[in-house]
């Protein structure tokens, strides 16, 4: 095993024992069962800084309990495609991006959500990851998306776990600065590194990360505004 692969393994590793820690199930393999509950995000366009900012102030605003029995369920959200507008008639959102982009709904079990789930289709997006518009705020977290070969769909996965999971740790919260940043594929994943969204690759051979978060290097020449 090579040493990225290690470090990759070691990070999936702490994944694993914080939600061991926080009450969830774990399978004699190793391999955690999520529990029953699931988010709900309904999307009209994908804008990344808009999908990061929103994401944090959505976790960030859960009640205790709901929150913990999210993190016990691996943060699991479905995405579904609908104007965030109009099925607040009907549906109203726990919150919804200020740009009207995307509403959440407070994670439950999925008989809560059978009615949005019925009347909208599951989010499918454009061919490609839209470009990362480069949003960054003063004395930033660094976030850094891989987008090779995934779908719109895939990188919402991976983008909302790592951002849901980075804020219900306590290391993100609405108004942190962001720089959000897009690679074509991560190939190391650095040591001081605050959280990682790692998985097995397809064929199961190896894992790769998604994404991770970190602490922004200082750089005194950066030009910075709030996201």
């Amino acid at each position: 095993m090579t040493s990225h692969q290690q470090h990759l393994r070691r990070a999936l590793e702490q994944r694993i024992k914080h939600y061991r820690d926080l009450g969830g199930v774990v399978a004699a393999d190793g391999r955690p069962l999520p529990g029953s509950h699931r988010a709900i995000a309904v999307l009209y366009d994908v804008v990344p800084t808009t999908v990061v900012t929103s994401a944090v102030a959505f976790a960030a605003s859960l009640p205790a309990a709901t929150a913990l029995s999210w993190q016990r369920s691996l943060t699991r959200t479905i995405f579904l495609a609908g104007d965030p507008v109009t099925v607040a008639d009907r549906y109203p959102p726990w919150l919804i991006a200020a740009d009207q982009s995307i509403a959440w709904y407070q994670p439950a079990p999925a008989g809560d959500h059978l009615g949005i789930r019925r009347l909208l289709r599951p989010f499918r997006g454009p061919a490609g990851v839209p470009p990362s518009d480069d949003a960054v705020g003063s004395a930033p977290m660094s976030l850094v998306a891989a987008t090779s070969g995934l779908s719109v769909e895939q990188y919402l996965v991976h983008l909302n776990h790592l951002v849901a999971e980075s804020t219900l740790a306590g290391h993100l919260t609405p108004g942190t600065a962001i720089k959000l940043d897009h690679v074509a594929q991560i190939r190391d994943l650095p040591s001081d590194h605050l959280a990682a969204r790692v998985m097995p690759s397809a064929d199961g051979a190896d894992l790769t990360c998604h994404a991770y978060l970190r602490v922004e290097p200082i750089n005194a020449s950066a030009a910075y505004r709030e996201l």
